[in-house]
């Protein structure tokens, strides 16, 4: 009976370990370690962005620049923050609003009202 369940147990704790390695991404194929969201590099994910935004906000080619440069640093942080254990809500919550900050400070007042609204991706 004792060999029974140690054998269940050893089973078990088996499956739990081969089941913990495999990472299943957003596509539900569990061979790839990663998802594609987390090996985009900050500028990759930037220049995403800022393509969306100028589609989304009529940006001009002068607005494009600013808003781009500051995406690229808000990644730069984001990743930063992730690589040394995640940013708390205070360090999050600042990177935010400097982004903001900056995003007010290239847009107009109709293109930011219009950001504003929209639902944010980052």
């Amino acid at each position: 009976m004792k060999k029974l369940i140690i054998t269940c147990a050893l089973v078990s704790l088996g499956s739990f370990a081969s089941f913990a390695q495999s990472r299943v991404t957003r596509t539900g194929s569990a061979d790839a370690t990663t998802s594609t969201a987390t090996t985009a590099t900050p500028e990759q994910m930037a220049e995403l962005r800022a393509k969306q935004y100028k589609k989304d906000l009529s940006l001009t080619a002068e607005q494009y620049t600013p808003i781009y440069d500051a995406l690229l640093d808000y990644y730069r942080q984001d990743k930063i923050a992730r690589e040394a254990g995640g940013a708390g809500p205070g360090q999050a919550m600042q990177m935010q609003m400097g982004l903001d900050q900056r995003f007010q400070a290239a847009l107009t007042p109709a293109q930011y009202t219009k950001y504003t609204s929209l639902p944010k991706k980052l």
